[in-house]
C-alpha cells in the first residue's frame, strides 16, 4: 500500500517507484516522466479540488462538472490521505482507474491501492 509524501519531494524514491509499479504496471521511466509532468503543472506537488475537476473536464471523462455531488465524491475517492489536495500517487491512480479498461481490472487496481 502506498503511504508516502509525494507532494514533499521533487523526485521519487526507489521505494515509491516500486510501490507505484505494483499497482500501475508502468516502468520506472514512465513513472518518473509522469511525475515530472505533474510537477511541471503543479510545482507544489499538490492539485487542488478545482484543478482536479477541471482536468477531468478537459480529458473528457464524461464527468459532469456541474454535478457538485459527483465532483465531491470523485475528489474524495482519490484524495486517499484526506489532505484536501491530490498528490502524485493519488493523481496517477485516478488516471489509471478512469482509462478505458475492464471493471475487473479497475476493482483489482482499487484493492491494490487501498489495502
Amino acid at each position: 500500500r502506498i503511504v508516502t509524501k509525494f507532494g514533499k519531494s521533487k523526485s521519487l524514491t526507489d521505494e515509491e517507484i516500486t510501490e507505484i509499479q505494483k499497482i500501475s504496471k508502468l516502468s520506472a521511466e514512465e513513472i518518473n516522466e509522469r511525475h515530472k509532468q505533474f510537477l511541471g503543472l503543479h510545482p507544489s506537488g499538490k492539485m487542488t479540488k478545482e484543478e482536479f475537476i477541471h482536468m477531468f473536464n478537459l480529458l473528457n471523462f464524461n464527468f459532469d462538472v456541474n454535478d457538485q455531488v459527483a465532483c465531491e465524491k470523485a475528489f474524495a475517492t482519490f484524495d486517499k490521505n484526506r489532505s484536501g489536495t491530490i498528490e502524485f500517487d493519488e493523481f496517477l491512480v485516478a488516471m489509471l482507474f478512469l482509462r478505458p479498461s475492464t471493471v475487473e481490472s479497475n476493482v483489482d487496481l482499487l484493492f491494490q491501492w487501498l489495502f
